[in-house]
């Protein structure tokens, strides 16, 4: 569970600070935006990859 919840906590960081930078400098808020989603589909690939499923 671990990994999920670090996965999601970092996707929120990175959505939190795409929309500080947004005003600031739009490119890199774009850039944090279109991470975020990439960040949740690697936690959940990797806790999938580490359960051990019957």
């Amino acid at each position: 569970m671990r990994v999920r919840r670090r996965g999601l906590l970092l996707a929120l960081i990175a959505l939190v600070t795409s929309w500080v930078l947004r005003r600031r400098r739009p490119p890199a808020g774009l850039a944090l935006a279109v991470t975020a989603p990439g960040v949740v589909l690697l936690a959940t690939l990797m806790f999938t990859a580490m359960v051990d499923w019957p």
